[in-house]
Formats: C-alpha cells, sequence, structure tokens
C-alpha cells in the first residue's frame, strides 16, 4: 500500500507570507511623531506656497527625528513644482495642481521629496512614440468596449484635457477632477432632428427673409421625399452652432425642436452617439496618506461603449531609466522586480488581486503565478519608496508593474479596476456560425480607491513597505499583536483515496485506491508523538465519496478502502485522546462530478473549468478540471454536508 505524506510548519498562505514581513519590521525613532509634527506646524508655510519654509520645515523634521539626508528632485522638477499651483497642506503633505494640464504633484514635507502624477520631462523620452507620449500625459486611462466586443483605449491627455473637456474643482481636503473622454458634443437643443416638410418650410424657412440664409439652413438638411421629412445633416460644432443662433433668431425654441423630434418619431439629440465617457478623478489629503478615489455611481457612459477598465495615475511615481531600485509586487509571497531589468521578452506583470474570477472564461493562459493575496504595490526609487494600498473596488482591482524599455524610458507600478466584464455568445446555424457580445448586469456600486503613502532614506525598502502595510491594517480593522507560542503547530496533511480507471475483461470501470488508509495515518501521528512532536492538526484529503475529487457532499460516505466507518471512528478517538486536531477536507466550491448547482459563465454556458496546456498557454478541453458551485448554492451544500456529518461523526456536533 502506496502512502504519500505532505508537511507543513503551519498553515500559511503564500500571500500571507507577506504579512510575516509586516509582523517583524520595527524601527526605532528617537523622537515621537507628535513632536516631530510639532516642529513642523511651527515653520508651515502660508497657502501661497511661496519662500522656503518647506525646506526649512522639512530640515527640522529630519534633525530632530535622526532621519538620514536623502537625495532631492532633479532641478526640472523643482521647476515645474513652481508652475503648479498649491491646493492644500497638512502636517505632512502639500498637494499641488497644474491647472492647463491636469497634472497632480504630492510634496513630503518630512523629506522635501516630490512626486509627480506624470513624468516631468516625459518629452525628451526617446523611445516613447507620439502615442505613449500621450499617455505619459494622462492622469487616466479609460478601456472600453466597441459593439463587436472589441477592446478601445482612451487617455485623458488626447481625448479629454487637448479638448479642453475636463472641469478642476475643490474639494475637501483636495481637488476632484472630471473628464469628459471622447467627442462630447455641444447641447443645441433647439436644432431638430427630423422635421415635417411642410412645418419646416413654413416655421422655419417661411421666417428666413434672407435668401441666403434662407439657402444656407436648407442645405444642413436634407429631404426624404417618400417620408416627407427634413432630417438634419451631421454638422461639425462651429456650423451647429452658427444654424443654433439662426433659428434663435426667428423664435425657434428647444421645446418646439423636442415636440418635432417626438412627431416624427426621433429622440431629443441632432447628434450620433459615438464612444464617450465622464469620469471624475478625486485627490486628496488624508494625514500622511494621498488618497485616489473614483466614485463609480459618478461614471457615466453609453450601452453601446460600456467601460472594461480605469487605470488612474498609471505614471505616479514613475522612475525613469537611471534610477536604481525595484518595484513589489504582491505575487504570492510578494515579489521584488528590478528597475531596468531590460527582461523585456518577458509579460508584464498584471494580475488580479485575490485570483481570477472563476466565473470568467479565460481561453488562454500565459502567465502562472501564485494567487495575488494583498491589495497592495510598491516602488523604490534610489532613497525614495511609495506604498500604494487599494481599499475600495479591490477585488474588481489589477496590481500592474512594467520595466523601461518596452514602450518607454518608465518604469511604472499600480492598480486598475475592472468596470464591465464582457464574453462572447455564439450562434450557430446549420454550418455557419457568429460571436454576439455579452455584458456583465450589475457593476461595482461603490468607489475605486487607492491610499498611497511615502517613505525615505533607510525606511525606504521592502521591508518598511510591510510595516507601512502593517501600521495600516491594525489602525483600520483593530488588529491585536499575537503573543508568541512556546512552540509553533505542526500540520500533517495526508491524501487519502481517489478513483483510477480499470478495465475487467475490457469492460472499463473507476476503481478506488488508498494512498493514506486511517491506519497508516494514526501510524504517522504515534510516530510524531514519540519523537516529541506537540501541538499536531491533522488536513485529511479524500476521505470520503470516492476521494480527493469527491462527488457533491450532498450526502457523506466514508471510503470503504481507507478503513471505512469504523476505521474513521477509530482514528478520531485516537486523535481524541492525544488532543491532536482534524480538518476533514471538503471541497465547496468545487464540483469534481455532476453540472446541478454550478455557475455560469456570461455566455450562459456552466462554468466548467478546464486545465491549461503549459506550452500553447490554451485551455486542454480533454484534462476537465471541476465545475464551479454557483454561490447562491453554497449555503444549501454546506448546511447539507453539515447534516450529513452527523451520520459519521461518532460525537455529537454542536448544533
Amino acid at each position: 500500500m502506496s502512502s504519500k505524506m505532505k508537511i507543513s510548519l503551519g498553515i500559511l498562505s503564500a500571500g500571507l507570507v507577506a504579512c510575516s514581513l509586516i509582523v517583524i519590521y520595527s524601527q526605532d525613532q528617537s523622537i515621537s511623531m507628535a513632536e516631530a509634527q510639532s516642529q513642523v506646524k511651527s515653520v508651515l508655510p502660508d497657502q501661497s506656497g511661496k519662500g522656503n519654509s518647506v525646506t526649512a520645515a522639512s530640515s527640522e523634521v529630519r534633525a530632530a527625528s535622526g532621519m538620514v539626508a536623502v537625495s532631492s528632485n532633479t532641478a526640472e522638477e523643482q521647476r515645474a513644482l513652481e508652475a503648479m499651483e498649491l491646493i492644500t497642506q497638512n502636517e505632512f503633505l502639500m498637494l499641488y495642481v497644474k491647472r492647463e494640464t491636469a497634472e497632480v504633484a504630492v510634496k513630503d514635507k518630512r523629506d522635501g521629496y516630490i512626486w509627480f502624477s506624470n513624468p516631468v520631462d516625459r518629452e525628451k523620452d526617446p523611445k516613447a512614440s507620439p502615442l505613449y507620449k500621450s499617455e505619459l500625459s494622462s492622469q487616466l486611462l479609460v478601456t472600453y468596449y466597441n459593439e463587436k466586443g472589441q477592446l478601445n483605449t482612451f487617455n485623458s491627455y488626447d481625448d479629454s484635457v487637448k479638448k479642453k473637456q475636463f472641469k478642476i474643482s475643490t474639494v475637501d481636503k483636495g481637488i476632484k477632477i472630471v473628464y469628459q473622454l471622447g467627442n462630447i458634443p455641444k447641447d443645441y437643443g433647439n436644432i431638430p432632428k427630423v422635421i415635417g416638410k411642410q412645418r419646416f418650410e413654413e416655421r422655419i424657412l417661411g421666417k428666413l427673409t434672407d435668401k441666403d440664409t434662407r439657402e444656407d439652413v436648407a442645405f444642413k438638411f436634407r429631404l426624404d421625399e417618400q417620408k416627407q421629412i427634413y432630417e438634419v445633416r451631421k454638422l461639425q460644432d462651429f456650423v451647429a452652432e452658427e444654424l443654433s443662433q439662426k433659428l434663435e433668431a426667428i423664435g425657434y425654441t428647444n421645446e418646439e425642436a423636442a415636440k418635432d423630434n417626438k412627431d416624427n418619431g426621433a429622440g431629443s439629440s441632432a447628434q450620433e452617439e459615438g464612444p464617450r465617457f465622464t469620469v471624475p478623478l478625486e485627490i486628496t489629503l488624508d494625514g500622511e496618506h494621498l488618497v485616489v478615489k473614483t466614485a463609480s455611481k459618478e461614471l457615466q457612459y453609453t450601452n453601446a461603449y460600456p467601460i472594461a477598465m480605469l487605470q488612474p495615475l498609471k505614471y505616479f511615481g514613475a522612475a525613469d531609466d537611471k534610477k536604481d531600485g525595484y518595484m513589489f509586487v504582491p505575487d504570492g509571497s510578494g515579489a521584488l522586480i528590478h528597475l531596468n531589468n531590460n527582461k523585456k521578452n518577458a509579460e508584464a506583470y498584471n494580475l488580479p488581486v485575490y485570483g481570477s474570477d472563476g466565473t470568467y472564461d479565460v481561453k488562454e493562459k500565459i502567465q502562472t503565478n501564485e494567487t495575488t493575496r494583498l491589495p497592495v504595490f510598491g516602488i523604490k526609487q534610489n532613497d525614495h519608496a511609495m506604498l500604494g494600498m487599494i481599499e475600495g473596488g479591490d477585488a474588481m482591482a489589477n496590481i500592474t508593474a512594467d520595466i523601461s524599455g518596452r514602450n518607454d524610458s518608465y518604469n511604472t507600478v499600480g492598480g486598475k479596476f475592472k468596470v464591465m466584464d464582457m464574453d462572447f455568445y455564439t450562434l450557430t446555424s446549420g454550418t455557419k456560425t457568429s460571436s454576439v457580445p455579452m455584458f456583465g448586469q450589475k457593476p461595482f456600486q461603490g468607489d475605486y480607491q487607492i491610499r498611497y503613502d511615502f517613505l525615505s532614506g533607510p525606511s525606504s525598502d521592502y521591508t518598511a513597505m510591510a510595516g507601512k502595510y502593517r501600521e495600516y491594517l491594525v489602525n483600520k480593522y483593530g488588529l491585536k499583536k499575537l503573543e508568541p507560542a512556546k512552540a509553533s503547530p505542526f500540520l500533517l496533511e495526508v491524501e487519502g483515496a481517489f478513483q483510477k480507471q480499470e478495465s475487467f475483461v475490457g469492460v472499463p470501470y473507476q476503481s478506488t485506491e488508498a494512498l493514506t488508509t486511517f491506519d497508516e495515518t494514526q501510524s504517522m501521528l504515534t510516530a510524531l508523538k514519540e519523537k516529541g512532536v506537540k501541538d499536531i492538526g491533522l488536513r485529511y484529503v479524500g476521505w470520503f465519496n470516492d476521494g480527493i475529487r469527491h462527488t457533491s457532499p450532498s450526502n457523506v460516505e466514508v471510503v470503504g478502502e481507507l478503513g471505512g466507518k469504523k476505521g474513521f471512528h477509530k482514528l478520531i478517538d485516537y486523535m481524541s485522546k492525544e488532543n491532536i486536531h482534524l480538518f476533514p477536507d471538503v471541497a465547496f466550491l468545487e464540483k469534481y462530478k455532476g453540472a446541478s448547482d454550478a455557475a455560469s459563465f456570461l455566455d450562459r454556458q456552466k462554468a466548467k473549468i478546464y486545465k491549461y496546456d503549459p506550452v500553447m498557454y490554451v485551455k486542454d478541453t480533454t484534462k476537465f478540471s471541476h465545475y464551479l458551485l454557483s454561490p447562491s448554492a453554497l449555503a444549501k451544500t454546506s448546511g447539507r454536508i453539515c447534516l450529513r456529518l452527523r451520520e459519521v461523526w461518532p460525537y455529537r456536533l454542536v448544533p
């Protein structure tokens, strides 16, 4: 009889290794934060931001707190800040904006360092094409679906700022920038989209006394002889403005245009719809942090062009190709991507927080990474660092990172948010097939929000970033410090049984094979106890309903090949006497057999998950993995197994 044993020193998911950094990090300070704040307040600059009081304040704080002197910004960056307007400030940070371009900068009073939303020297970038230079000048990227389900991207510089389709207003502790992206038509409500022939000639042309004006207005409408109506032509904004003024001069009103449109079966707008979006971006100071937020309820887009992704401040804190350092990404236990490493053949980092949405049918899986457990990222450049913490819309977020040299000369890390899902529904008629895009029905209704923290000097490495994130979690959730235990728990994982295909006189059938029986498991536990191992926990996988890939846990039958119900009771009795914890494994969300209660993809097909070819990266439909259980069926399924466990468990279960 073969056996297989997996031993772990604790139940510790890969993502939580980053938390261990958070736990162990500590730093001595020679003065309290309150004392440092007090010294800063005594030399705060006035609201104009003029003078060198900020530099003095930073020097005082560094001297008082024992901070090591850190590098400063370039002269070009200093000049760029002088051209910006100070919006607000607190004890730690100063927020600036350039109203002509919507660029934002934040200055850290503790070290005098300035962080920019966009690289100051981007126009000198020899690697960036005109398109990527526009992205370098943008504070927002909007990816959207067209009518065929294809992805396109707008950037806030080309599609909003250059067209002067944005508005900056002040809010409490910061600013709010409302971007209108795309071709936003001006509202000329008194231009009818459709108007009857007789009414047009009498009410409009008949009131225009000048012959040239009358001919000019008539030319802007085309006559449909069959329907006896006039339809307005597609007009440029300046032409529409002139026409509106001429109609206003004869007393033709918005109300009349709306009535004519309605009487002739047209909507109220005389403009064609296209991809256009309204996206608010609120940037505020909150103590030591900068907070960037987009309220999803304020997003505006047409049904024909829904938003797929939002990426705010992609280039915030971008490091050029002359900087040293790394980007921190939460890949499993946490990973570092060194700046300017020239590994352009590798895919740019782009992974969803908390793992992929199982109900999205992924056709190709190029990257194989550990699950992202924590919504956090960071970048260290020279002796300064920035930490980003996604605290709103984190379940819809991806964390992205890329090195310099691929599209431009900058290393970037940040977050972007999924707004709308899309998949294709395939229609078949005989030998012909066509695909129709299907979109999600209920988009996220909360706020997409990222909180930034800033570090410098010796306290600007990834360990310090972990410490800052730990501090944030403690303050937000009231976490308590764990007291050190005398001994670490020892977790033993064993795999019980599995199904194997056999044949009898040529007839195939599924047989159940034992890997680790109940008696063998007890022998291993006894051996561990004899060696002095204490505080043991046992996770038993594949103990019921055909083993590891068990049937739906609506009923519970202990695998006979492992020792059956009697052997299971014997093992539980032994573990109870030896004070060993038992964790019988059950897969609730993964259905290995049967599609009942399974979730659905967007195309209404059952969420059937396959493995992926490691060479071609595509779905291997010959290797079925499991169905995903619908969340709506989870309570019913878990309640059912708790009820069935009473039949096989030798002790009374808590109701």
